[in-house]
């Protein structure tokens, strides 16, 4: 951080903001190569010379099998983050439950390395600021303001270098050869769902789990098992095959700058469902009504503002939802919510009850605990007619992410602020999640990650540790999010 905002403040006013000593930053900028860099350059000839007898087929395992073989004492980790960032690194290096990673910076997305000044064509000499859609003044909650991070490249030394390398390969040629027809036949195959509209991956992770998914050796699955069917009735509500309410509605979405939008390959769909007691009455008996109800809630609460519904008759909840001061009609949710000067928000049925024992809360711009996404990111399909360019069936990923515990305001102001502390002190360390790719990687604010991606046979497999990191950047620490 010194090192980067030096034309910008003075050097001593910033270590002494960082009780650190002037002097020591100075020694740190002249010192020698520590015994450990000079240890990897070491290794990295060692490994340059095996790689190459290889003929650049082996990866990191076998790697770290041959220099243990040497005498060598060295993990597996250490090797694969060497290989990655010395273009030594094989795509089949890292098993799925391993937590080894090619690039342990994966959670910095390809994105971020995009050039910003064009040298040629029309708009030669000109600039573009993509940064923007990521990096910005964050609004309450959200106190991670990066809006500094438009003007420069400020990663960590390993990160200063693109490590996604798997995007410097022309595919053009290739893709130019697979005929039209094959490629509509193929994103028009469902991935997703069984023959009888049941989920494919509820039968394969219920039964014996398949080799390199188990991440703990229990032999079962512990995270999220997909469970929406995608069979939506005219409001949105998805229903399983027997006809039942799974909580999962589907809203209007609008994607995020530069990502799955048509014009990059992809399109996608959101799906949100609130945790068992926002759909149940009192009585912990589903019921529509509730439920539609407190989803509304949480769109006001989110958006901080009044959001219309369909009329409802308040006295079946006890709640004036309009905030009229009368318990009678309602045909929208008010949006009041100052509790430092008496306004309150409420939900309604049996979240309504646990909100007033303090088991689930309620704040402007915070989903409640227990809320899910699912995000599934799909091919293009040109349908035609008025739809025009449609999602295919076939799915490239399922992505899923659960609110697992909650912090007020002043912890997110705490956590915000240890991520700038931790970039000041320690601007070359790289972040680290906690998890694994059964039960998820947590982003540090409640919410808890994991997915599910398409392997080479087209079929829909847990996402490795590092896919999960790619997802981890726009999730966590920024200013947009």
């Amino acid at each position: 951080m010194i090192r980067r905002c030096r034309q910008e403040y003075p050097v001593r006013l910033m270590c002494r903001c960082l009780n650190v000593s002037a002097s020591g930053y100075y020694a740190w900028q002249d010192r020698q190569p520590s015994s450990r860099s000079l240890d990897n350059d070491r290794l990295l000839e060692r490994i340059r010379s095996i790689h190459e007898d290889s003929q650049g087929v082996i990866g990191a395992p076998r790697m770290h099998e041959d220099l243990s073989a040497e005498g060598e004492t060295v993990s597996l980790n250490r090797i694969a983050r060497l290989m990655a960032s010395n273009g030594a690194a094989d795509e089949t290096v890292v098993s799925l439950n391993s937590d080894a990673m090619l690039n342990p910076a994966a959670y910095i997305p390809p994105q971020c390395y995009t050039q910003t000044r064009d040298d040629s064509g029309a708009f030669a000499g000109k600039s573009s600021n993509p940064c923007f859609a990521c990096h910005n003044m964050g609004k309450e909650p959200n106190y991670t303001n990066d809006a500094d991070l438009q003007l420069t490249y400020a990663m960590p030394a390993f990160a200063q270098k693109n490590n996604w390398s798997n995007l410097f390969i022309d595919r053009r040629p290739e893709i130019a050869g697979i005929a039209d027809e094959k490629i509509l036949n193929y994103v028009r195959q469902d991935n997703y769902h069984e023959t009888d509209g049941q989920v494919v991956l509820q039968r394969v992770l219920n039964a014996p789990l398949p080799a390199g998914w188990d991440a703990n050796g229990d032999g079962k699955w512990n995270g999220y098992i997909p469970d929406a069917y995608f069979n939506f009735d005219g409001i949105g509500f998805d229903h399983a095959p027997d006809g039942s309410y799974t909580g999962w509605r589907a809203f209007a979405y609008a994607p995020f700058l530069g990502t799955f939008w048509p014009t990059n390959g992809s399109t996608d769909d959101v799906l949100i469902r609130l945790a068992p007691a926002f759909r149940e009455k009192i009585d912990g008996t589903f019921d529509l009504t509730t439920y539609t109800v407190n989803l509304a809630i949480v769109q006001a609460m989110i958006q901080r503002q009044n959001v219309p519904i369909a009329a409802v008759d308040e006295r079946i909840f006890g709640v004036d939802l309009n905030k009229d001061g009368q318990i009678d009609t309602a045909t929208q949710i008010t949006y009041d919510w100052a509790p430092t000067e008496g306004r309150n928000m409420q939900y309604v049925g049996l979240a309504g009850e646990q909100l007033a024992q303090g088991q689930v809360h309620i704040a402007a711009g915070l989903y409640p605990e227990g809320t899910e996404f699912i995000h599934t990111v799909r091919y293009l399909d040109p349908v035609g007619g008025e739809v025009g360019i449609g999602m295919s069936a076939r799915m490239k990923e399922v992505r899923y992410a659960a609110k697992r515990g909650w912090n007020n305001f002043a912890q997110l102001k705490s956590y915000a602020d240890g991520e700038v502390l931790e970039d000041m002190r320690f601007p070359d360390r790289l972040r680290r999640f906690v998890g694994n790719i059964e039960t998820g990687l947590q982003n540090g604010t409640g919410w808890t990650y994991s997915a599910f991606i398409e392997d080479k046979q087209g079929d829909l497999r847990p996402q490795s540790k590092e896919e999960l990191y790619a997802c981890m950047g726009c999730h966590s620490a920024l200013g947009v999010s």
